[in-house]
């Protein structure tokens, strides 16, 4: 498969997943747009998938075969682009999370805490190798 062809099904996998995502998450602004682009985006990479097959492959299967490959690639490759677009909303909101509860507590408090804890963990640790020794 050329380099070009394998961006685009990243490309295309991807976008077709925030579509299916957008729709998922149900942003009113958005869902006519997202519909779209999913069912254009699913077409889009089982016509690509069709071409790698048959054209840049060059395998002599049937169109039949060629399409049931082409459909079960095409499912396998929204799943993982699918849970691609998942882990990056759940980083991004768990990310905003945390900035956000880390702005309304005291950092000096916090690591105050940790300098303290460290300093602990590391005095017993210290205890423990010369015990040993």
């Amino acid at each position: 498969m050329s380099t070009i062809l394998t961006l685009g099904l990243i490309l295309v996998g991807l976008f077709t997943a925030s579509c299916i995502w957008f729709i998922n998450l149900d942003f009113e602004k958005h869902q006519a747009v997202a519909r779209g682009g999913s069912v254009l985006g699913v077409f889009l990479l089982l016509a690509m998938f069709v071409y790698s097959i048959h054209f840049v492959k060059g395998a002599d299967y049937s169109w039949g075969l060629i399409l049931s490959l082409s459909l079960g690639i095409t499912i396998v490759w929204l799943l993982a682009c699918g849970f691609t677009i998942g882990v990056a909303v759940i980083l991004s909101v768990g990310t905003y999370w945390i900035v956000t509860t880390w702005r309304h507590t005291d950092f000096r408090e916090f690591w105050s805490g940790v300098k303290s804890d460290f300093k602990n963990e590391l005095a017993s640790l210290k205890s423990w190798i010369d015990d040993e020794e």
